[in-house]
């Protein structure tokens, strides 16, 4: 975690090595996918600790996300290597 003030580093969060970071619709979370571990972790930037991580089958790529009318996400969907297509994730449900 870095200030935006300083451009200090002032945390760090253990996660799977990281291909892209993103931040959900509503700046609630932070979500990073991993090539290697094959995987998206979900940061809860307000407390700056890990919300959840789901794993997949094949490394993670980028990312886009749909909104809840509301604002908060609805779903992730994330681009799969070696997959023709994509996973469609439910935020609300952590699955897939």
């Amino acid at each position: 975690m870095i200030d935006t003030v300083s451009l200090i580093r002032v945390k760090s969060i253990p996660v799977d090595s990281v291909h892209n970071v993103y931040v959900t619709p509503d700046g609630k979370y932070a979500v990073s996918g991993s090539l290697e571990g094959q995987s998206v972790t979900v940061v809860d930037v307000q407390t700056d600790q890990i919300a959840w991580r789901l794993n997949f089958d094949h490394p993670v790529r980028p990312m886009a996300f749909e909104a809840n009318p509301d604002g908060s996400t609805r779903r992730i969907f994330v681009q799969l290597s070696n997959f023709n297509g994509f996973a469609v994730v439910d935020f609300a449900k952590r699955s897939e």
